[in-house]
């Protein structure tokens, strides 16, 4: 029976038998509205955006863990079958993981409280305490762009709000969306906080371990392509943004 099946139709069919179905663990940072962990999965954009990829691919999460952004990245480094949802994607990380995306793209800067500027004003530069998420693309874009200035590596993005609320630091290099997001979660009004400089942006993307198999990653890649040029009144992927993003404060 199977000579009487056309060639090109006889490849697809090899290549979707071949494909295996893989079960990932997700190792995450928390930076919300963008990525967060709630019930033990994987929320906001990226985790609407990976679920969508997922049911397209027959591939599934098995695991949500939540770390700071120092250890999930290692993580997903050291582990197979693992993914960092939405990382950003820069020259210094580009050949520690296989990429998809990109997902989705933010800005970031220097994020300060209203009260304190004036006083701010005053102080020199070099004397400011910038604090940053350790090991963010904010923070690796500061400093590039200052080498001389001191940066305060925080672990984790709810503490950086902290201190900047509590004035352990003086300036906050973060995104800049999911900062008053953060703010506003911690209790805080969002209106006295503002944004002091826009430093630069960074495409963000779904980073996989190094041994994922490039036919799964080009799984990932083509799913996501095919949601991006949807028709726009059938296009999941923009309304998954469009439920997460408003007009920046």
């Amino acid at each position: 029976m199977l000579r009487h099946i056309p060639a090109a139709i006889m490849v697809l069919l090899f290549t979707v038998s071949s494909a295996q179905a893989e079960a990932f663990t997700v190792f995450t940072n928390t930076v919300p509205p963008i990525k967060f962990v709630e019930n033990n999965r994987l929320k906001g954009v990226a985790g609407e955006i990976l679920d969508a990829l997922l049911r397209r691919t027959n591939h599934s999460v098995d695991t949500v863990i939540a770390l700071p952004l120092k250890t999930a990245y290692e993580q997903v480094r050291q582990t197979k079958n693992s993914i960092c949802p939405a990382l950003g994607r820069t020259p210094q990380r580009e050949k520690h993981f296989k990429w998809v995306g990109p997902v989705y793209s933010t800005r970031f800067g220097l994020i300060v409280k209203k009260s304190r500027l004036e006083e701010l004003k005053s102080v020199n530069s070099s004397d400011l305490i910038v604090g940053s998420v350790a090991q963010s693309v904010p923070e690796q874009k500061y400093r590039k762009q200052f080498p001389s200035k001191k940066v305060r590596q925080i672990p984790t993005t709810d503490q950086a709000i902290r201190q900047l609320a509590g004035n352990t630091i003086d300036v906050l290099v973060f995104a800049l969306t999911p900062a008053f997001h953060l703010i506003a979660h911690e209790g805080l009004d969002p209106h006295d906080y503002v944004v002091l400089n826009e430093i630069d942006s960074v495409d963000l993307y779904i980073a996989f371990n190094l041994h994922t198999s490039d036919q799964t990653i080009q799984q990932f890649q083509d799913a996501l392509e095919d949601m991006k040029r949807s028709d726009d009144n059938d296009n999941e992927y923009k309304r998954i943004i469009s439920r997460y993003f408003v007009p920046s404060l």
